[in-house]
């Protein structure tokens, strides 16, 4: 992981990313990510993690790891929500589809 991590760090083409993440990922593995990520979102949002679970149709083992690792100290996750994923409008249009679905 720790050389993924320095190619993704020092790599600054958006493309070259986004298909280098479909060349080392399954559609069912980055689908998965996709999940994850709505998960701590949701759950930075406050929303109960059954009704997450409901929601995303996840579950509750998936739904607490997230929020076992949004609760570390200087959670990289955390970071990424507020940063990234909480004004990003294809992402917050997902969760909303998400919700609406249940």
């Amino acid at each position: 992981m720790e050389i993924l991590a320095y190619i993704l760090a020092s790599e600054t083409n958006e493309e070259f990313f986004q298909e280098l993440l479909k060349e080392l990922f399954t559609k069912d593995e980055r689908d998965m990510i996709w999940q994850r990520l709505k998960i701590v979102t949701l759950l930075k949002k406050k929303i109960p993690q059954y009704e997450i679970a409901k929601m995303l149709n996840a579950s509750l083992c998936s739904i607490t790891r997230g929020a076992k690792e949004l609760k570390k100290p200087n959670s990289a996750l955390s970071f990424v929500v507020d940063k990234y994923l909480t004004n990003d409008e294809n992402f917050q249009q997902s969760l909303k589809k998400s919700s609406q679905q249940q």
